[in-house]
């Protein structure tokens, strides 16, 4: 079994959608997924009801009973757990860190977003999971892309990431697959640019976790 966490201290940097659209891609490759949502905002079991199916399973939870939920996925047989996590959430992200295979940072290539990276490498560092960590370069505007991919990695790595050699572009798939209670990969049957990003980047994820 893999456990997945996602991880930022700061707020909109996509934790959930990363979350979400990795959750169900593996469900689509046949991989019995359980998504745990430690976020008390619980947005992926709002996005869950508007679903329809209980694939992936959803499950908001407390943090401080990971452990005892990641036994029972394992139990059942369950191949990867991917824990959404809370921004400005020191203990839990420690709490969620300390149980996974790897931590993926999704963050934007702003100046802001990346100031935040300090404090997500700091979590890290005392975690001592940084050599499980994984930035992701996400929202990346069309015109410029692979510009700002590059200037951004050579940021995030000057932190001490190892950094994703994929990005996720910002486009509107990923905003309206969602309230239709879907992955990119589902939205318009996967023929999206987005979805492209997502078998891409999952791909990646994978190799590191074989």
């Amino acid at each position: 079994m893999k456990v997945w966490t996602l991880a930022n201290q700061k707020g909109g940097a996509g934790k959930t959608t990363l979350a979400i659209n990795l959750a169900v891609y593996a469900e689509q490759l046949g991989a019995t997924t359980l998504l745990a949502d430690i976020d008390p905002q619980r947005s992926c079991e709002i996005w869950h009801r508007a679903r329809g199916t209980n694939r992936p399973m959803v499950a908001g939870i407390l943090p401080e009973k990971l452990g005892a939920m990641i036994d029972v996925a394992h139990k059942h047989r369950i191949s990867h757990v991917i824990i959404d996590t809370a921004p400005h959430s020191t203990k839990d992200i420690v709490t969620a860190v300390s149980l996974s295979d790897l931590v993926i940072c999704p963050s934007q290539a702003s100046v802001l977003d990346l100031a935040a990276m300090h404090d997500t490498a700091k979590v890290l560092d005392h975690s001592k999971a940084m050599d499980r960590a994984i930035a992701v370069v996400n929202n990346v505007a069309s015109q410029g892309a692979d510009q700002t991919y590059n200037d951004t990695v050579i940021y995030l790595k000057n932190l001490g990431f190892k950094v994703a050699p994929v990005y996720l572009r910002g486009l509107r798939a990923f905003v309206k697959s969602l309230g239709l209670g879907q992955g990119v990969t589902e939205y318009e049957k996967g023929k999206n640019l987005a979805a492209q990003d997502i078998e891409r980047l999952w791909a990646y994820l994978q190799s590191l976790t074989n």
